[in-house]
């Protein structure tokens, strides 16, 4: 009886001794190795789940202001979804398009009162170019002062196509505090250190081809 033990825990050491040699040891840095590759899923996995909560999010915010476009605005925004949908990853948004559209407005009308014209050069067509330059011009100007204050209304008005171009006219009512002098010092334009309100109307376009996000102001009037 005690030699069949001896045989059987001999044996028992050569069965652990041979799995030993041939699986090895763990090496600490597979381990760690492994470890990462499972930190990383968890962090892409974690990015996915927040960016598909941000997109849920927008998505509701969306359908809340699409319900209170016109009907011809409403069909328009669907159809510029349709058109998108092989190359764009989501929906139009369009509350971020009026708060990028709020936001080249405003420069453009800071730059070209500054007489900054590159800079308005680069976000409208060269058409609207010379309709700003027309507006933010005022005959025996030796002085301007203008202060961007704020945007009271921003909204789509309409929406066209033509062809692979997509239009999208925005009513924009500024808020802003605007005087001209002449070269005596006197007011001829505008009131100072009043805040004035304008309407102005501005035609944003893009080419629905181009793999650019930059929508170009191809018409403005002020009203």
């Amino acid at each position: 009886m005690l030699v069949d033990i001896i045989v059987f825990a001999v044996m028992a050491v050569l069965i652990i001794s041979k799995l030993y040699k041939t699986l090895g040891q763990i090496d600490p840095s597979d381990r760690s190795s492994n470890n990462k590759r499972e930190g990383q899923y968890f962090v892409v996995e974690e990015a996915n789940l927040e960016r598909k909560l941000q997109y849920d999010k927008e998505t509701a915010e969306e359908e809340k202001i699409r319900a209170t476009l016109d009907d011809e605005v409403r069909l328009g925004l669907d159809k510029l979804d349709n058109m998108l949908k092989d190359t764009e990853d989501a929906r139009f948004m369009s509350h971020k398009f009026v708060h990028k559209a709020s936001i080249a407005l405003e420069m453009v009308l800071n730059a070209a009162y500054n007489g900054q014209i590159s800079v308005v050069r680069k976000l409208t067509t060269s058409s609207a170019l010379e309709q700003i330059k027309s507006i933010c011009s005022v005959p025996n100007a030796s002085k301007v002062d203008y202060a961007f204050i704020g945007f009271d209304k921003n909204y789509i008005k309409g929406i066209n196509f033509a062809g692979d171009l997509c239009y999208i006219e925005l009513l924009f009512e500024v808020e802003s505090m605007y005087a001209v002098f002449d070269a005596n010092g006197s007011l001829i334009d505008g009131m100072q250190n009043k805040v004035v309100k304008n309407i102005y109307l501005c035609t944003f376009e893009k080419s629905l081809k181009s793999a650019s996000n930059i929508w170009l102001i191809s018409d403005i009037t002020k009203e």
